[in-house]
């Protein structure tokens, strides 16, 4: 074996002189934590871009993105329909689409 360069997390990479077959024996991932997933998930849901979220959380704004995307893809197609219930109350609640079209003499 001779050592063979350095892969993206690091360390050493090793490659048999007889075959040519590459290895790393203590590799380490760089993947992100879950809790780093789930806190960028719950930032965007919250109402933030994707991109603050990722300088908040000091990782690309591109994996950001793919963690929004993958948990998109994975919500089911048709939202469950709510319970019906025998009582409904509502409030009074007067809201102005446009204006209040006041004139103002």
């Amino acid at each position: 074996m001779r050592k063979y360069g350095r892969n993206l997390s690091g360390t050493q990479k090793y490659q048999c002189r007889k075959c040519g077959h590459k290895t790393t024996p203590n590799s380490k991932s760089i993947a992100h934590s879950p809790q780093i997933r789930q806190s960028a998930l719950r930032l965007v849901a919250e109402g933030m871009s994707q991109r603050k979220a990722a300088r908040i959380l000091q990782v690309s704004g591109q994996s950001v993105g793919r963690w929004v995307k993958k948990y998109v893809d994975s919500l089911p197609a048709q939202p469950p329909k709510p319970a019906t219930s025998e009582v409904t109350e509502l409030d009074e609640l007067h809201t102005f689409v446009r204006s209040k079209k006041t004139n103002v003499i």
